[in-house]
């Protein structure tokens, strides 16, 4: 070898890359309870009957889904944040208890298949101010206030603001 002539490098080996595991679903279910608890500020789910059905859904995530890292964030995500609804659910329900003592008479379901126009004829009733239309964003995350509970229909408060 001349002394110009650089010796031979090799490039280093990059450590081995796995991806991280994500922890089963099914063995994950004290660990969501408790981080809803937190995110919604109180700990009562209300009525245990739901977690037969939150344990098959969590077995099946473990047993049947084939998700990728992403999916099984969106999947933990989605979980959670049902959990921190029924919580706030619950609260709502013992703050104001005489919310149970309406009735809700002759319910009107509006349901159909993609692109039917279910969704046009539920936006038209929800005009009538004879009816009560439940609005998807109010569904999804109850008012934490009586004062708010007018939902759907004429004179309706407009959807949260998303920043």
């Amino acid at each position: 070898m001349s002394p110009t002539t650089p010796p031979p490098t090799t490039p280093p080996t990059p450590p081995p890359t796995t991806p991280p595991t994500p922890i089963r679903f099914a063995d994950s279910e004290d660990a969501l309870h408790e981080e809803a608890t937190r995110i919604a500020g109180c700990s009562d789910f209300g009525d245990p009957g739901y977690l037969e059905g939150l344990r098959i859904l969590l077995d099946g995530y473990d047993q049947e889904a084939r998700f990728n890292d992403h999916g099984h964030t969106m999947a933990r995500q989605m979980i959670l944040g049902i959990l921190v609804g029924r919580l706030r659910s619950e609260q709502q329900l013992r703050a104001i208890p005489e919310r149970l003592e309406h009735p809700i008479e002759r319910p009107i379901v509006i349901c159909g298949l993609t692109r039917t126009g279910s969704t046009a004829l539920h936006y038209l009733m929800g005009q009538d101010p004879d009816l009560q239309a439940l609005e998807y964003w109010l569904g999804c995350s109850p008012p934490p206030h009586a004062k708010t509970v007018v939902c759907g229909g004429a004179g309706a408060p407009p959807p949260p603001k998303k920043m």
